[in-house]
């Protein structure tokens, strides 16, 4: 999901909706990742930090697997 901004007044200003929800058996709420550790530092500070780390190895994890592939 890609969040645009484009001018206006001088502004940036949102133009794409960062939630997307779907309906069904295979549906579910979508959120654009800056949006979603906003609402989890809603929910607490420490769901956030859980939601953070998480995030950070899921990427280490992404990045170890292409250099592995890369090889």
């Amino acid at each position: 999901m890609l969040l645009l901004y484009p001018l206006k007044n001088g502004l940036r200003v949102p133009s794409a909706i960062g939630i997307i929800s779907k309906s069904g058996r295979y549906g579910g709420t979508y959120a654009h990742k800056d949006i979603a550790f906003e609402f989890a530092s809603w929910i607490s500070p420490e769901f956030k930090l859980y939601l953070l780390k998480e995030f950070q190895r899921l990427k280490e994890d992404e990045l170890q697997k292409e250099k592995l592939v890369g090889m």
